[in-house]
């Protein structure tokens, strides 16, 4: 089955919602996200910063501990231009490990061209 998931709400954690979609195993769900400050496609702020998700979408007969194994189809963009950071969050590295990460500014941003697949650097500055 194919499920067209639309959001109305954003989540900086997940593990601890109820589900958003229950979906069996083996099934599509087909969805949009926000960017990791919060803006829709639009450049409207729906939720806060970082990194705010959609779901939780949960699996018939899944249960805590299981392995999972999700492939991402496509990735379509869904603006003209993008932005990333040149290291990791501090989140997501052990905390010793996280002292010694540079600094995460500045901001990278990139321009997309939908039609052709491809992102050309256009300019470092900081958030």
């Amino acid at each position: 089955a194919t499920h067209r998931f639309v959001p109305t709400a954003w989540h900086n954690v997940l593990g601890t919602l109820p589900p958003a979609l229950i979906v069996a195993s083996g099934d599509t769900v087909i969805t949009e996200t926000i960017d990791a400050w919060g803006q829709d496609k639009g450049g409207v702020k729906l939720a806060g910063a970082p990194n705010p998700m959609n779901g939780p979408i949960a699996i018939e007969g899944a249960s805590p501990g299981d392995s999972l194994r999700v492939e991402i189809v496509r990735m379509t963009p869904i603006r003209s231009t993008g932005w990333t950071r040149p290291v990791v969050s501090a989140l997501v590295v052990e905390p010793e490990f996280s002292r010694s990460l540079p600094p995460r500014d500045p901001v990278a941003i990139w321009s997309i061209d939908r039609q052709g697949g491809t992102t050309r650097l256009e300019m470092h500055r900081p958030r």
